[in-house]
């Protein structure tokens, strides 16, 4: 077996059960939306946007310091993407809002098809494992490859997403592994946002077919929300690709999956619970044709419970399960296909207060245990214990100093320190100087692999990465601004060696320095700018520029603009350079150049516009991805032996009528 990325695989019953499924996910949200004594009724103002409310109000985040607190003084290079961003784009996928944000970028192999969020270019393989992705701020972690995400920004419900907080830089200090050069924080609406249900349906473009509900309600101390989607097409077709055999054949980009996610409230508990059933089009681990399927079935489950001791202190325990179920074929036939099923287990105590007016504490401990049960049969532990505290030394000074100390059960302990000054030198402009130190664990697979061909080391060191961070910033309600500076350091890069066997060892290391600029300004009534650059270079140990897979430049550009209730149109355009890092392969396909993709949303009230009350709660949207219809290729991350493989469809058109109850 070849495990190049080769994660196990389910039994042969993963495919019959399929309707079973969506048919549960149906019944979920049903129940989502009855559980409650009163549905939301609330009408949604959609000329509200997200300059309408002041900084304090609007611009709050809870991803830094697992709390609220103001994004101007948080402890961390965040940007903060709203609802109302997402809907006037008309974004389908997590993968389509991700792509636009700064210094970030969604990619993946022919094993794992868009399964990587690359932030500030740390990208040496195809595993999503230097970001770390939550949902309502509790970590999603397979415990095998750590991690396979391809199906949450493929499938995830955008119709549930309240407002998505994008950490760029370490944040290990209190998020633990995998929070290395970023966290997406996915924040969804909970029942007390009391929103009407909506149901939406669409169709478009190489035979895609669209299905999207959500709705809450709320009682007195209890609420419920619930989202599901469901998403399928066929892909483009891409004709004359070459494998790394030399076999010219067709790589299709068809991916189907269905994912709902439910979030309860009842006084100080809380449970978040996501489930996801899906097929994607890949070209297995070694990239050979014929192309197969990427089967996953993820389970995450979530409860938590918060007591108040004062005013100003809380305890919070949650208890964090992921469970990951794939089935795929690694090789050619005659092979077998690979089986297998993981579980990890999170517990978690965190301390949260005020210490005086000045100052304020978070601190923790968490155990995590993970295990396979199939081909790569395995069992780890790990623990944590961590701390921040910030002093508000002048009201325009804030001092931070913060600490995670990590044990996994055999490589040697970890200690990742941060430290911030974060200054309001006047009523709008601010300044944070950061230093932050984050680490990745080697993955199960990469630890106990112990395979013919491919050896892996149990006692392999995290990954880490030591980041200075600056960022001059302008604030207003209605205009911000920001310029971030970064210097990283990654060290102990797990790599392979070449030989017989191949050996998974500790290698070397990466510099990483780079620009960011993001800036918004609301220019009237109804008409929004907004957009970012970065630019980044990557240098080895040894001196080896452009090291890695990302791009060294990115230019992101968009806008919307509306009439109220009538009528919506945005546009967004996202240019990214040529990969750094372009392999000398024996198999040839085109080049991986620089490449513009276009999108444009146009969204029509129906009712408003033909004149009927009636159908004032029906809108209808047209959404046109790869406008400029690019063919766009991406570096192979998963093979050396070919030099690039398809990365994003041609020019597609969708539409989607939506209704709200």
């Amino acid at each position: 077996m070849d495990t190049s990325g080769g994660y196990p695989q389910t039994d042969t019953s993963f495919k019959s059960s399929y309707i079973t499924r969506i048919g549960l996910l149906v019944m979920l949200f049903g129940l989502s939306c009855l559980l409650s004594s009163r549905l939301a009724a609330q009408e949604e103002d959609e000329t509200a946007s997200l300059f309408d409310l002041s900084l304090a109000e609007l611009i709050t985040i809870t991803v830094a310091s697992k709390r609220e607190e103001p994004l101007d003084t948080a402890p961390a290079i965040v940007s903060v993407l709203s609802a109302e961003d997402i809907r006037r784009q008309g974004y389908t996928s997590l993968r389509d809002i991700l792509n636009r944000q700064t210094n970030l970028q969604i990619i993946g192999s022919n094993f794992f098809p868009h399964n990587k969020a690359v932030v500030r270019g740390v990208a040496t393989s195809h595993t999503d494992n230097t970001v770390l992705l939550q949902l309502n701020g509790r970590p999603i972690r397979d415990a095998t490859v750590s991690s396979i995400n391809s199906d949450i920004y493929s499938f995830f419900p955008v119709n549930a997403i309240k407002k998505i907080e994008i950490v760029r830089g370490p944040g290990s200090v209190l998020h633990g592994t995998n929070a290395f050069s970023g966290v997406i924080n996915i924040v969804t609406y909970d029942g007390a946002d009391e929103r009407d249900t909506e149901l939406a349906l669409g169709a478009g473009s190489f035979g895609t077919h669209i299905l999207e509900a959500s709705g809450g309600s709320a009682g007195k101390s209890a609420s419920i929300f619930g989202a599901i989607n469901h998403f399928g097409n066929d892909g483009e077709q891409i004709e004359g690709i070459t494998d790394s055999f030399g076999q010219v054949g067709t790589y299709p980009m068809g991916r189907d999956g269905t994912q709902g996610v439910v979030r309860f409230d009842y006084k100080g508990l809380s449970l978040n619970a996501l489930y996801s059933y899906s097929h994607t089009d890949n070209v297995r681990s070694i990239f050979a044709f014929p192309a197969t399927e990427l089967g996953l079935e993820k389970k995450f489950f979530d409860a938590g419970y918060q007591h108040h001791f004062s005013k100003n202190w809380n305890l919070s325990a949650n208890y964090t399960f992921t469970g990951l179920k794939t089935h795929m074929t690694t090789q050619p036939p005659p092979a077998d296909n690979v089986t297998g099923k993981d579980e990890n287990h999170l517990v978690e105590l965190v301390l949260n207060g005020s210490l005086g007016n000045k100052a304020n504490l978070v601190s923790g401990l968490n155990y995590a245990h993970g295990e396979n049960n199939g081909a790569a049969n395995f069992s780890s532990d790990s623990r944590s214990i961590f701390g921040q505290i910030d002093y508000q030394a002048k009201q325009w000074l804030k001092l931070v100093l913060g600490a995670q100390y990590h044990l996994p059960d055999v490589a040697e302990a970890r200690l990742s320190p941060r430290l911030g000054l974060i200054t309001q030198f006047a009523e709008y402009w601010g300044i944070k100087l950061l230093y932050s130190s984050a680490f990745h664990e080697a993955s199960p697979l990469e630890r106990f692999t112990d395979l013919p061909a491919v050896v892996g080391d149990p006692n392999l060191k995290p990954e880490t990465i030591d980041t200075l961070d600056f960022q001059f910033s302008y604030q207003r309600a209605r205009t911000s601004y920001s310029v971030s500076l970064f210097k990283s350091k990654q060290k102990d890069i797990v790599t392979r060696v070449t030989g017989q066997p191949i050996q998974i060892i500790n290698g070397g290391g990466i510099n990483y320095q780079g620009i960011e600029l993001e800036g918004r300004t609301r220019v009237s009534e109804g008409f929004s700018v907004y957009g970012n650059a970065s630019y980044q270079q990557s240098e080895s140990d040894e001196g080896e520029k452009g090291v890695t897979y990302a791009p060294d430049k990115m230019l992101k550009i968009g806008g919307d603009y509306s009439t109220g209730n009538n009528f919506t149109l945005g546009m967004f355009a996202s240019y990214f350079g040529a990969s750094a890092l372009q392999q000398n392969a024996v198999r040839v396909n085109p080049e991986a150049k620089a490449y513009t993709l276009v999108s444009a949303n146009i969204s029509v009230n129906l009712g408003r516009a033909f004149g009927l009350e009636q159908l004032t709660a029906f809108d209808t949207s047209l959404y046109i991805d790869n406008l400029l219809d690019q063919d766009i290729y991406f570096p192979s991350t998963n093979s050396n032996r070919v030099n690039t493989l398809p990365h994003h469809a041609g020019r597609g058109a969708f539409i989607k009528i939506s209704g709200r109850f």
